[in-house]
């Protein structure tokens, strides 16, 4: 039909078809991507691209939505605290002094990764009450619901925590390397990893010279 519509021709190269689904139960949005690749020689190379949403957080009045606007209020309030505790730091030692330890550095990182996650937070929340009503009125109507910008922002902002999150547990354990017999638990783990991976390796060799 889309041939027959003038739509696919022969100078055709890619199709991209994107629609919305949405589950009332879980209240997600699934936004899905499927790219139709057309090259010269005749093959269709399909591509589908899924990005699960949960788009109105806030929205629906129930006890998990007030507890998660309640914790993320309360997680933005001391990472605030903590970025003026780190000035005064600063401004105490002196920053040749402060940024010689790497571990402040690290500090740095996390704090700016998370400032930069509740920018994204208060980007996406824009989106959503500027579309909301255009979101809505798509459900009830069965329009096409255009939230690709939302989850571009959604995605970007779950980028940022999984920064934040790897440096998280690094510091985590370095706190954890100075309780006493946490360093000779490591070095035994490291010997028998060592250990380990020497008995695999000479396995393989024998392996390969036995075939």
């Amino acid at each position: 039909q889309l041939r027959n519509d003038g739509f696919i021709a022969v100078q055709s190269r890619t199709l991209f078809l994107d629609f919305v689904v949405y589950n009332v139960n879980t209240d997600l949005y699934t936004v899905c991507t499927i790219l139709f690749e057309m090259p010269e020689f005749g093959i269709v190379t399909p591509t589908v691209t899924l990005r699960t949403l949960q788009i109105f957080k806030y929205g629906v009045q129930t006890p998990n939505a007030y507890a998660m606007m309640t914790c993320e209020i309360i997680f933005t309030i001391f990472t605030f605290y903590f970025l003026m505790v780190e000035f005064m730091e600063i401004l105490t030692s002196g920053c040749r002094t402060y940024f010689s330890d790497p571990w402040n550095v690290v500090d740095w990182i996390i704090l700016g990764a998370i400032s930069i996650s509740i920018a994204l937070r208060f980007i996406s929340l824009g989106y959503i009450e500027a579309t909301e009503n255009s979101i809505v009125s798509g459900l009830e109507s069965n329009n096409y619901i255009d939230v690709s910008v939302i989850g571009y922002w959604l995605e970007r902002e779950l980028q940022v925590l999984a920064i934040v999150a790897l440096f998280v547990h690094w510091k985590i354990f370095r706190y954890v390397g100075d309780a006493p017999g946490i360093s000779t638990m490591y070095r035994t783990l490291w010997v028998a990893g060592m250990d380990l991976l020497l008995a695999l390796v000479g396995g393989q060799m024998f392996t390969n010279e036995g075939l």
